[in-house]
């Protein structure tokens, strides 16, 4: 393995740290033997392995920088269904990220999916807003033997909080989430637990407190993410946020310090994507090696491209996976992005 090969893979991971998120060690090392398969990107792999499915596009909350509103969609994707396309068309070892627009907790078969990933031996990972883990669904995931769930909270207090997640309530969440922690240890079972906290101009200052609440929690892995960049956004990245204003830069960059400092000392392990603008490169791996299915069957280059303007790859409901994957739509856009050309607006900024 050359250097090339290895920092392409970093690169397509985004950092190293946030494997553990999606299957760890695994993960890299089938990424990697795909790498030298497909001869560098020369030709896609004859599968993506990591795929990203979306069970719901439902949501309970109106968060101030969600664009799943404009789809205009609130539907969720059956099991059946799931079933055909895992069966047919990923019928062999991959890494499996179960959500998209919706709170996956509101689709009525998400268990069930779960299950059967799980079933053949596939790593599984979910996310939540944590606002309707009830007794009843807490139960349900301590014993799906989910691999990860990330657990959304995008303020470390209430004023922030419920700022960002609209119609949510801080107090209720922690509690919600302190009751999963609780059950996990007493039964001592799957899955592990992260936090997930979306970095914006409103909240960053949250940042070291956040490593707190996961140290009292006895929760090990707090990921700090910036804003994806969809376009029309009603918040900006907090990357852009930095690139505008220099007052705004040198605070977040002492922030970010105080909460590594934090998190050396309470031993919470910290997952972070660095906060730095970056116009699209051509340097995507995702055409490659991961695809994103919609609740609705339709193939997306990238979850980021949820939106209906955007073209998908193909329909599951009308093709195989294999005739989308190695069709003209995706070839068009791995032909682009060798090339260095942006294929979509939306992925301009990293």
């Amino acid at each position: 393995m050359n250097r090339e090969a290895a920092g392409k893979i970093r690169g397509f991971i985004k950092e190293r740290s946030r494997s553990v998120l999606f299957g760890g060690c695994a993960l890299e090392m089938y990424l990697i033997l795909d790498y030298v398969r497909s001869g560098g990107r020369g030709r896609p792999t004859r599968k993506p392995r990591m795929i990203q499915i979306e069970p719901t596009r439902k949501c309970n909350l109106s968060c101030s920088m969600c664009l799943r509103r404009t789809d205009g969609s609130d539907s969720s994707m059956s099991f059946e269904f799931f079933r055909e396309i895992i069966s047919r068309d990923f019928d062999y070892r991959h890494f499996l990220l179960l959500y998209g627009q919706g709170e996956p907790f509101l689709a009525g078969d998400l268990f069930k999916m779960i299950r059967y990933e799980r079933s053949r031996g596939n790593f599984v990972t979910t996310v939540t807003n944590g606002t309707i883990m009830d007794d009843d669904i807490i139960g349900e995931i301590v014993r799906s033997d989910l691999n990860m769930l990330r657990i959304s909270l995008d303020g470390a207090g209430e004023r922030t909080y419920n700022a960002v997640r609209r119609d949510a309530d801080f107090n209720r969440v922690m509690s919600n989430i302190e009751r999963l922690a609780g059950s996990m240890n007493e039964h001592r079972a799957r899955p592990a637990l992260a936090l997930t906290f979306m970095a914006m101009k409103e909240n960053y200052r949250d940042m070291p407190a956040m490593v707190r609440i996961a140290s009292r929690l006895g929760i090990d892995y707090l990921e700090i993410k910036d804003l994806p960049p969809y376009a029309d956004s009603p918040v900006k990245p907090l990357s852009v946020e930095m690139t505008e204003d220099a007052d705004i830069r040198d605070d977040i960059e002492g922030t970010v310090r105080a909460m590594k400092e934090e998190a050396k000392k309470s031993g919470v392990h910290l997952i972070m994507t660095k906060f730095h603008c970056l116009a699209g490169t051509g340097d995507c791996m995702n055409p490659w090696f991961k695809t994103f299915v919609t609740w609705d069957g339709k193939v997306k280059v990238c979850s980021k491209l949820f939106a209906a303007s955007v073209p998908a790859m193909g329909d599951l409901g009308e093709m195989t996976f294999d005739e989308i994957w190695t069709g003209p739509r995706y070839e068009a856009v791995r032909a682009k992005t060798k090339r260095g050309i942006v294929p979509f607006e939306e992925c301009r900024i990293v």
